[in-house]
């Protein structure tokens, strides 16, 4: 499991707020392909989003 913390989500989030535990992306987040050394096979990704705007 990956927390909004993550030192590894940086490619288009902002940093993380520690005081409402959120990381927020500018519209454009990637996902760094290390996130999913060790899978093989068909995965399911899972995303939470906690809100959103516009």
């Amino acid at each position: 499991m990956v927390r909004g913390d993550d030192a590894l989500l940086t490619a288009g989030f902002h940093a993380f707020e520690p005081e409402t535990g959120l990381r927020w992306t500018d519209g454009d987040a990637m996902l760094p392909a290390t996130m999913f050394d060790g899978f093989q096979g068909p995965s399911e990704l899972v995303i939470h989003l906690g809100g959103t705007a516009r």
